[in-house]
């Protein structure tokens, strides 16, 4: 993740937990597959990234002083990580809990530097940019730890994200919140697929929708994009990949490429 805001003379605090954080990603893609579940990696590497997302937030001085606290917490749980990392007794339930409470941290400092940002900010001191500020984004699926993950990561991202269970409260809430795009969890069927696109598509949402699933084949891609997805993202997803595919969702395709979405059926009346 690159920072939001490029400060040649960096905080000490954001330095520390910067170093800690590319410590940490290191001693991961170095870890012996044996050692780490996919879950577990899966986890860490998340964390990893909402805290790198959450500090680019912090970088510039004003913003460093005001979340001294959330930055420090911050690398504590991480120095926490790299150490059990190191440890030949590192276990996957405990790195999990470790990873979920680096995210959970993550929010926390990216919160306060949002809320900081609010205010007036000094004379001639550059805007921040966010990956996904301004950005709403309605996560439907039923696997509440998938849910859970994206809603907390992208948020870490600055995008306003809801979760819905189903089709149903996905159908309301769009009607509410007004998405920019939809990410859904898909059983890697073509049927169902065809099926979720029928539903959104006779609600006349008519906005770029993801399909995520565990796994897919070439023959249920071509379904799924045929149906009106804009992409598919087949696991393990990570968050680099979400969110690459959703700016691109929303910001269109590349030029001579033609847009996808749910098809609108007639306006209504």
């Amino acid at each position: 993740m690159q920072p939001d805001i490029e400060d040649p003379d960096p905080p000490p605090e954001l330095v520390a937990l910067d170093r800690v954080l590319d410590r940490l990603l290191g001693l991961l893609h170095e870890a012996e597959a044996d050692r780490l579940d996919t879950a577990a990696r899966g986890y860490l590497e998340d964390a990893i990234e909402a805290a790198m997302a959450a500090a680019g937030r912090a970088r510039d001085n004003d913003l460093a002083a005001a979340a001294a606290g959330p930055i420090g917490d911050a690398a504590a749980v991480a120095r926490a990580l790299l150490a059990e990392l190191r440890s030949s007794k590192a276990r996957s339930e405990s790195l999990v809990n470790k990873s979920l409470e680096l995210r959970r941290q993550a929010i926390r400092l990216t919160a306060t530097a949002l809320t900081v940002r609010r205010q007036p900010r000094r004379p001639g001191a550059p805007r921040p940019t966010d990956g996904l500020h301004g950005i709403r984004v309605l996560v439907i699926g039923d696997g509440p730890g998938l849910v859970e993950r994206f809603t907390m990561l992208l948020s870490a991202l600055g995008a306003d994200v809801r979760a819905t269970s189903s089709t149903r409260e996905a159908v309301e809430g769009a009607w509410i919140f007004h998405p920019h795009v939809l990410v859904c969890e898909v059983p890697a069927v073509a049927d169902s697929a065809r099926a979720l696109v029928r539903d959104l598509r006779r609600e006349d949402l008519g906005m770029p929708a993801l399909a995520v699933v565990a796994s897919a084949d070439a023959a249920f891609r071509e379904a799924a994009r045929g149906a009106g997805f804009v992409d598919v993202l087949a696991g393990p997803v990570t968050f680099s990949d979400l969110a690459a595919a959703i700016r691109q969702a929303v910001e269109g395709p590349p030029a001579g490429l033609p847009a996808t979405r749910i098809p609108r059926t007639e306006p209504r009346r």
